[in-house]
């Protein structure tokens, strides 16, 4: 989970810090340390508290989603076989989307990549 990562990257930044920071008769590069060490404060209380949040936060079922794995002629005598994944409303009324498995795994990995980026 990225927000725990990057929890945990600000702890370890904050405890090193701790034991770092210059005496007062550095002058500005104590005022500089101090600045730093309260935006990582900072930064970590902001941190803790949308983890806090979400882990809060109940999940909710928007709907299913089904695996069929089928075998079907066509009109020249071929046989194929074919993995599709169709979705479907929470009450399972209503088909919301089909996807061949193929795309359905190239959908994860742009989701992956681009829409959930690990820095």
């Amino acid at each position: 989970m990225k927000e725990v990562d990057e929890l945990k990257e600000v702890t370890e930044e904050l405890e090193r810090s701790e034991w770092w920071i210059p005496s007062e008769e550095s002058g500005e590069k104590y005022d500089k340390a101090i600045a730093k060490f309260e935006r990582m404060k900072t930064k970590k209380t902001k941190l803790l508290d949308e983890y806090n949040s979400q882990i809060g936060k109940k999940p909710e079922l928007v709907g299913y989603r089904a695996f069929h794995i089928f075998r079907a002629d066509d009109n020249v005598g071929n046989t194929s076989i074919g993995n599709i994944i169709t979705f479907f409303d929470k009450d399972m009324t209503q088909l919301t989307y089909i996807l061949e498995e193929s795309e359905y795994e190239a959908l994860q990995e742009y989701i992956k990549e681009e829409i959930l980026p690990e820095e």
